[in-house]
């Protein structure tokens, strides 16, 4: 089942402050052009985690980090495969999406 933070932009906002704390980029690069491995990914992270914590529509999410909602599915693509080959980055995710959780109480 999907939990609703808050509105989809608050939802997508609270995603990436803590997907730029705990990859340590600026939430300013997360959100903008950059295709430096390191952001691209960050960026990625928090599309997925949008995706699984809202269940909002593809283009809402490609709205609020001004990319198309195919760039989404990308990202959501890619961290799904991710995430069934590397222990480490499934552990990653389950901590932000428990850290989330438990943050605004979902």
């Amino acid at each position: 089942m999907k939990a609703i933070l808050l509105s989809a932009q608050n939802n997508a906002k609270a995603v990436v402050k803590f997907v730029a704390d705990g990859y340590g980029v600026p939430q300013e690069d997360i959100l903008g052009n950059s295709r430096d491995f390191r952001i691209a990914f960050a960026r990625h992270m928090a599309m997925y985690l949008t995706r699984e914590l809202s269940g909002e529509p593809l283009s809402n999410i490609g709205r609020y980090f001004k990319r198309n909602h195919s760039s989404v599915i990308h990202a959501v693509q890619r961290i799904q495969k991710l995430r069934a080959h590397n222990p480490a980055i499934a552990r990653d995710i389950d901590s932000m999406l428990a850290n989330i959780k438990k943050t605004y109480n979902v």
